[in-house]
């Protein structure tokens, strides 16, 4: 694996993606510190919600949507630490799972990135 310099904003790709793979050789996004805040706050969310979620859970209609899935995984810029996007989190969540997850993504290699991240979950997931 090239060793990790983000040159931000020259290290974007065409696609927008960090130049240098992730350490599983797929794309990740290069991002600012305030991702470590925004993924923070999202699992602070699933965990507030386990209890109500679960009610949705039981009868089947529990969904996680994101709509900016990116590829699943970042780099923060300032670290060059690689970190798992919130679907990624969401997905990986035990307590109080989703039914069905549902990622969106402009680009089709982050996609296809996102899928091979996941891989064959036990969840209904839906990628495009």
């Amino acid at each position: 694996m090239e060793t990790r310099i983000c040159d931000f904003p020259h290290c974007k790709d065409f696609n927008g993606n960090c130049s240098v793979p992730g350490q599983d050789g797929l794309p990740v996004q290069c991002v600012g510190s305030w991702a470590e805040d925004k993924y923070y706050f999202l699992e602070k969310y699933l965990n507030a919600t386990c209890e109500v979620r679960r009610c949705f859970t039981d009868k089947g209609n529990a969904v996680f949507i994101d709509l900016f899935a990116g590829p699943g995984n970042c780099i923060i810029r300032s670290t060059q630490s690689e970190i798992s996007g919130g679907g990624v989190r969401a997905l990986n969540r035990e307590q109080a799972p989703f039914n069905e997850y549902h990622f969106y993504d402009i680009l089709k290699v982050n996609i296809e990135a996102l899928q091979s991240r996941i891989g064959d979950n036990p969840h209904y997931c839906k990628i495009r």
